[in-house]
């Protein structure tokens, strides 16, 4: 079974993780595999549910109220389908306690990339408000009923009502595969959605010269928002004309993705880094430029876009 590198689709690596993040641009694999008899089975001595891949964050859960045990787990395939991959950048797959349930236990969802016989986990989440690399230690201590929402991802600005991960579509038709695991005994709903970036500056990841150029927005301010929706994301901003100093702002209190803007002069080097409420100003005795902005998040972690966005203002 082939692999369908998505590096196009705006993952970058970041140099600790670099072989882990490489994986997470595969996230979603060409054709099936996975129970059902084939010969390549990456889950042995389990059933791999299909799912459809939803076109709305109004649509309803792909399946309701699964109950689970506490250490069971099921294994879901979506199928994505050349439309989907054409038309859409990502993919939301989420499990909330559901509303009709008696039990609201901790829940794990995992992502993994699927080559042959062998499936290899590479983005996990056990909380609403972010998800990272399987291997990252802050998710040990989520997930024991965290700020669990009732219903599934919200429609305006995405936030995930349970643990949730989210993954580039392919640059065509392909699968991708998940395992929602209980930590508690638990019911949940599940939701899989298509959609495009909530970031409307994207693709402005890779390198500077995809910088997104701030103008004046209606009362005259040079300001942009993005937001970090994919692990490895980094968004490049530059504004339409020399200024002194910039302004980070985080949509979510508590920084749960932990973002950091970090400021390059206009001859590419390297000169800070400011967090979320933070401003950075130039030096009184230089000049003004148009510096350029990276903001991504420096511990390999994304979020639903609602709970990652962020805004620059540049003075």
């Amino acid at each position: 079974m082939s692999l369908l590198h998505l590096m196009n689709r705006g993952l970058s690596s970041i140099v600790v993780f670099a072989s882990l993040i490489l994986l997470a641009g595969c996230t979603i694999s060409a054709g099936g595999g996975g129970g059902g008899g084939d010969t390549d089975d990456p889950f042995p001595g389990e059933t791999v549910e299909t799912v459809s891949v939803q076109g709305s964050f109004t649509s309803d859960p792909v399946r309701t109220g699964v109950s689970l045990a506490a250490g069971d787990s099921r294994v879901y395939r979506a199928d994505i389908s050349s439309t989907v991959a054409q038309n859409n950048d990502v993919v939301y797959f989420e499990a909330v306690p559901s509303s009709e349930g008696q039990v609201s236990g901790a829940i794990e969802v995992t992502a993994y990339n699927v080559s042959g016989s062998t499936a290899t986990a590479i983005l996990r989440s056990t909380t609403s408000s972010w998800f990272g690399l399987p291997n990252d230690p802050g998710l040990a201590g989520l997930g024991l009923g965290d700020d669990f929402a009732a219903s599934g991802i919200g429609n305006n600005a995405p936030r995930c009502g349970g643990p949730c991960v989210v993954v580039p579509t392919p640059a065509s038709a392909g699968s991708a595969y998940i395992r929602v695991r209980a930590l508690e005994n638990t019911d949940f709903d599940l939701y899989v959605v298509a959609t495009d970036y909530f970031d409307t500056g994207e693709p402005n990841n890779g390198t500077s010269s995809e910088a997104v150029t701030v103008t004046p927005d209606t009362d005259g301010f040079l300001t942009d928002s993005g937001t970090i929706e994919t692990v490895g994301d980094k968004d490049w901003y530059v504004p339409d004309r020399d200024v002194g100093q910039v302004s980070f702002v985080a949509a979510t209190s508590g920084n749960p993705v932990a973002l950091v803007a970090r400021i390059y002069t206009e001859d590419g080097s390297f000169d800070d880094s400011i967090g979320p409420g933070e401003t950075y100003v130039l030096p009184f005795n230089e000049p003004l430029q148009r510096f350029k902005v990276e903001v991504r998040s420096s511990e390999s972690r994304a979020a639903g876009a609602g709970t990652a966005a962020y805004t620059l203002t540049f003075e």
